[in-house]
């Protein structure tokens, strides 16, 4: 994601065609003309909205090769090497993910980024989800991960992600959350060399916010470089983390590459002694994922709120089809949290993650004339006078009109009961 100097451009108003309430672009001649070595979107044509199918065309889009070599539904004639989980199937062990014990688990309807989201939590083990990447070389590549991340008040440290990088268990690079702090740490395993962790960063996870969380390696067996962003801000980045990994990774049906929720600590009033918040031994251990994406390359497409990439504070990441040439690419619509009748502008990320800094407009299918629909979960347990809950509108209006109360004092020494504050 690299800051690049634009040039300056024409611009060339086109009119967009409305057909039944829908705004379509379609055969949209050049908006802009970027730098040079950019990627340079001349037209885009679809529909905009949930799961439809758009085609973009210009130059500069690089390649897309196909690194995962599993014989599954993933590869090759669905997709290209991605995986992609949104939940809104409300099942665990599906588009490509494995879970390793099933009482730690669960999917939540509401609440999450877009609807349903993975709520993983400490039941009788450590390690609680993992996506296979089995067959993979993992000490020589491009490793990308992107997901919708919420961390619950109140919580316990752990491991919220995790690569593995060779059958030496030591040879592994971990991203963790504090208990008494939700800075987006890591620390590599590197096992020839004394382990460093980056302990802070800039911003921190905000209890009960749902954060955007991109990772980009790129590993070798004489090196390790790592970035990372929260809500598409740098956080920190690392060069030269490891010089020597001791294992080859030499995978068989039962190994993981990556994991999601690796490891989460276990609250001390259900075991006494296995946790590390020893501070606040009762509070929670569990992680909250949506929209999670993992790719051995940063090539993509995303949808920003803003005209330039690096003034965007929203983006929402889209699904690639097999077409990814230069010229061409043809991808999935993933709204997100974007509304009908939404403007946004498009961007072509390629391999080397050099971006189009000027976005490409588009407009989100449908009338934006829409009447939220919010649908709230339980309350949580009474804790410091104060209980919450989480509201989503399934509607996605965008808009925070008529939301239901989300916190409210409650009595810590009577049985919690709080009216429904609508």
């Amino acid at each position: 994601m690299k800051s690049i100097i634009q040039k300056h451009y024409c611009r060339i108003v086109i009119p967009v065609m409305v057909v039944a309430g829908l705004v379509c672009l379609l055969n949209i001649q050049p908006m802009s003309v970027q730098a040079d070595g950019l990627p340079v979107i001349n037209t885009v044509s679809g529909s905009f909205e949930i799961g439809q199918s758009a085609t973009i065309t210009g130059s500069g889009f690089g390649t897309r090769g196909d690194f995962n070599n599993l014989n599954d539904s993933w590869q090759g004639i669905r997709f290209l090497n991605f995986r992609f989980k949104d939940f809104e199937d409300s099942g665990i062990e599906s588009d490509g993910f494995t879970t390793w014990y099933d009482d730690s688990r669960d999917v939540i309807t509401v609440g999450g980024h877009t609807g349903s989201y993975g709520h993983f939590y400490y039941g009788t083990t450590q390690e609680i989800i993992s996506l296979n990447a089995q067959n993979t070389d993992l000490i020589n590549g491009t490793y990308y991960a992107s997901f919708w991340f919420m961390v619950p008040e109140n919580q316990q440290s752990g491991k919220f992600f995790r690569l593995w990088f060779s059958n030496n268990s030591i040879d592994t690079l971990s991203f963790y959350t504090g208990c008494s702090d939700n800075y987006l740490r890591a620390g590599n395993g590197c096992s020839q060399n004394t382990q460093d962790i980056q302990y802070t960063s800039p911003d921190q996870f905000q209890p009960n916010v749902w954060h955007r969380v991109d990772i980009l390696v790129h590993s070798a067996i004489d090196d390790l470089d790592v970035k990372t962003w929260m809500d598409g801000v740098l956080q920190w980045e690392k060069a030269d983390w490891c010089t020597s990994w001791v294992g080859n990774y030499s995978p068989g049906p039962s190994d993981y590459g990556w994991n999601i929720a690796n490891f989460i600590d276990k609250p001390g009033e259900l075991d006494p002694g296995l946790y590390r918040c020893a501070a606040h031994p009762t509070w929670d251990g569990s992680y909250n994922y949506d929209d999670i994406y993992f790719d051995y390359t940063q090539a993509r497409v995303e949808i920003g709120n803003t005209s330039t990439w690096d003034t965007n504070t929203h983006r929402e990441i889209q699904i690639p089809h097999t077409t990814w040439n230069d010229d061409q690419i043809q991808f999935t619509v993933n709204q997100g949290t974007f509304t009908n009748g939404e403007s946004a502008y498009l961007y072509v990320v390629d391999e080397n993650g050099v971006v189009n800094t000027t976005g490409y407009p588009i407009t989100f299918a449908g009338a934006n004339d829409c009447t939220p629909s919010w649908d709230c979960s339980d309350w949580s347990v009474c804790a410091d006078s104060i209980q919450t809950r989480s509201c989503h509108d399934d509607n996605n209006c965008g808009t925070d009109a008529g939301r239901p109360v989300e916190s409210a004092e409650c009595d810590s020494t009577a049985p919690a009961v709080v009216m429904d504050l609508r």
